[in-house]
């Protein structure tokens, strides 16, 4: 599946959702998101209709609700973004990516040695 990378207001919607439970009416996700946006009930399920027409979302109708639930997993939209950015801007190297990370202090130690050991048990990948 190919999954595209999403504005950041329905990313933030579909942060919402996988933070609670679906399916999920507009007007409780309109609720959760009032702290962030001041969008109307109509600019949510425009935003919604989107993320439906890109299979992010599904709808389910009951009687005169509709429900929407997530169709992609946080942790396979997170894969996406994260291998779209190495792409991007690092020229495809996981390598330089890390190196980026240790370099700007963005990663511990020890969050490194976790990663170490995380490649340790999975040695069968590429040094990309």
């Amino acid at each position: 599946m190919n999954i595209v990378k999403l504005p950041d207001c329905e990313l933030d919607i579909m942060l919402a959702m996988w933070e609670n439970e679906t399916p999920m009416r507009a007007p409780e996700l309109l609720e959760l998101l009032k702290d962030k946006h001041t969008w109307s009930i109509s600019t949510l399920y425009t935003m919604l209709d989107r993320l439906y027409e890109k299979k992010f979302v599904s709808i389910e109708y009951s009687k005169r609700f509709r429900y929407y639930s997530t169709l992609i997993s946080k942790e396979e939209y997170g894969n996406m973004e994260m291998n779209s950015l190495v792409q991007r801007l690092f020229g495809n190297s996981s390598k330089n990516f890390i190196a980026s990370l240790i370099n700007t202090k963005t990663i511990s130690q020890a969050q490194f040695n976790e990663l170490a050991e995380l490649f340790d048990k999975d040695s069968g990948d590429e040094d990309s």
